[in-house]
């Protein structure tokens, strides 16, 4: 198939995005960030305006504490995206989602559920250090069937196995009568004027769904799935490339809050171009400094990584495993554009007109992997 775009590799050296994403700094449709004088409760020199306010969700996702990695977003697309994080809670991921804060009741449950404690059996020689893994566990869900080029709200939760087994989806699918006035008075009384409250009372009656909870602002968030392969939006495609950010120390948070305030938080996808992690790509490294560094950034916005040298020394290129690949989840099975690679070293992935590749140049060069040829 023939594209009207160019191809862009990702390279942990160099980023030529200049001729692609011409116009890229115009106006864009909205800020999603409001300035402060000083720093928020969460450290940062503004706060998100997209969770200000309660949630509403389906009652499976009322368990949302106890996460300590994410959420973040993986392997965007224009109907699906993969939503991950790690939580000091063991049970089933789950979450809720919908295309305003007060109607987050659709549900998608745990595709990947890892115990933490794994990893650490799993990792040996220099690298195995206890500071590297919690207790808890690993959680990976992919919300599917998506509209493209849409605002969508969404909550993390873990819930045991028993609530599942019990019929708790079910339930919270359900709900009974004694709970609809008190929901739709809740409603109305966090969105008066949105009109959230009608479309989600609306909604619910064509769901069945009536059993819901407030959710905090800080617990929520919001993406936007990407245009549909080939299309041209109307707004300027913006792109933050970023790379050897791997120390998290100051001088990264004021890139990283530099470019937050001149975009006004609105862009459309993350490039990680290698080293995320110095100086050997443990997986504390990359909790520090890099998960922790852009929480709120990877909460909602996709990012899709390159190994660089940095992530080599715990992580095997050719096997595909170690820290690197157990906290990166990149589109290889061509779910969001392109050729399938079926390989976690390389993969694509399309956004509107432009078709990304992503290679590991350092590493999996093409004389050490023949398919990498074939699939080039």
């Amino acid at each position: 198939m023939k594209r009207s775009s160019g191809i862009i590799p990702l390279l942990c050296t160099c980023c030529l995005l200049a001729s692609v994403f011409a116009g890229a700094l115009g106006a864009r449709r909205e800020e999603r960030i409001k300035r402060n004088e000083g720093e928020s409760d969460s450290g940062l020199p503004y706060v998100y305006v997209d969770n200000l306010a309660p949630g509403l969700s389906d009652r499976l996702c009322e368990g949302s504490k106890g996460t300590f990695l994410g959420p973040y977003l993986q392997s965007g697309g224009d109907t699906r995206t993969i939503i991950r994080w790690s939580s000091q809670e063991y049970g089933v991921g789950v979450v809720c989602y919908g295309d305003s804060p007060g109607n987050m009741t659709q549900v998608s449950l745990d595709a990947y559920n890892y115990p933490i404690e794994k990893r650490r059996q799993e990792a040996s020689g220099d690298f195995s250090e206890e500071e590297g893994f919690r207790e808890g566990s690993e959680h990976s869900v992919v919300l599917q069937n998506l509209r493209p080029d849409t605002k969508y709200f969404y909550v993390a939760a873990v819930v045991s196995q028993d609530v599942l087994s019990g019929g708790g989806a079910q339930v919270a699918s359900t709900g009974s009568e004694s709970f609809e006035e008190e929901n739709r008075e809740m409603r109305n009384f966090l969105f008066p004027e949105s009109g959230d409250a009608a479309g989600a009372e609306e909604k619910e009656e064509e769901s069945g769904n009536g059993d819901i909870v407030a959710i905090s602002p800080s617990n929520y968030y919001s993406f936007t799935t990407f245009p549909e392969p080939q299309s041209q939006p109307e707004a300027p495609i913006r792109v933050w490339a970023i790379g050897d950010s791997g120390m998290g120390d100051y001088k990264a948070r004021k890139v990283r809050d530099t470019f937050v305030d001149f975009t006004g938080g609105d862009w459309d996808l993350t490039l990680g171009l290698g080293d995320l992690a110095y100086f050997e790509g443990q997986r504390w490294q990359y909790e520090k400094h890099f998960f922790d560094h852009f929480k709120e950034q990877n909460a909602r916005v996709p990012v899709f990584t390159t190994p660089g040298n940095h992530d080599r020394p715990t992580s095997d290129m050719w096997s595909q495993t170690g820290p690197y690949f157990d906290m990166f989840t990149n589109p290889g099975d061509g779910e969001s554009g392109g050729v399938a690679s079926h390989h976690k070293s390389y993969y694509s992935f399309d956004y509107g007109p432009i078709h990304f590749v992503s290679v590991d140049s350092h590493h999996l060069g093409l004389h050490d992997d023949p398919t990498l040829y074939e699939w080039l």
